[in-house]
């Protein structure tokens, strides 16, 4: 999803406080988390919560375009065997499979295709006493050799000061969640992006998470000169 600035001044504040109950006073932004309850609920359809029975919307902009060198000979990677998801890890692995489809992200195809890269399933590390989180693994190690890989500028830190306005009283910062995957891949580039599991062939829809950054930095700069924001 996109995420707009929130104008503040649209929250709704009372002018009279002595005449509010405890229903009115808990609408009231008087603290950080009020302002982020009001801001989450007037926002709702950028500030959602996935992973509670929402499904992951696409970033309203350009897609992913992957273009290939054509300076080398270029031999696609074309796995034919897979390795096997164990048995406890079983369930989880096809629950991870059937949201990805459900969002968008994975499309199962029999079409032929050059690439076929491998995939696999991981846990994450553990952490204290709490069970890693099941993951997908897709290895694109052999295909990112072949990737014209763009060149875009990152702000420094010292950049990124100076745009803030110098009577600026509130700040917020916020990460993308699964940022990846809300980028649509373009429709050329789709079966570059082909996996291959055990329970079959799959292509991207979405773009696959870690693929270069300056592609993902790059499409999201795009995406917000669109809008005519500013970069």
């Amino acid at each position: 999803m996109l995420y707009q600035s929130a104008r503040l001044t649209d929250i709704p504040a009372r002018s009279n406080k002595t005449e509010m109950n405890d229903a009115d006073s808990a609408a009231t932004p008087n603290s950080s988390e009020d302002i982020l309850t009001l801001l989450q609920q007037q926002y709702s359809d950028v500030l959602g919560t996935f992973g509670q029975g929402e499904t992951l919307e696409p970033m309203k902009g350009l897609p992913m375009t992957i273009a290939l060198k054509e300076d080398k000979p270029i031999k696609p990677k074309h796995i034919l065997t897979t390795r096997q998801i164990p048995i406890h890890m079983q369930e989880e692995a096809d629950q991870i499979i059937n949201q990805a489809i459900l969002d968008g992200i994975l499309q199962k195809t029999d079409e032929p295709t050059d690439w076929i890269s491998p995939a696999f399933f991981e846990r994450d590390p553990a952490c204290g006493k709490k069970k890693g989180k099941l993951s997908l693994v897709s290895d694109f190690s052999e295909f990112n050799k072949y990737i014209k890989r763009p060149v875009h500028p990152f702000p420094s830190s010292k950049d990124i000061i100076n745009q803030i306005h110098s009577n600026s009283k509130i700040f917020i910062k916020l990460d993308g969640l699964k940022d990846y995957f809300h980028i649509p891949m373009e429709e050329n580039s789709l079966y570059l992006m082909t996996i291959l599991l055990p329970t079959g062939k799959y292509c991207y829809k979405r773009a696959p998470m870690g693929q270069h950054p300056e592609l993902m930095s790059g499409t999201c700069t795009q995406t917000l000169q669109l809008q005519d924001w500013k970069v």
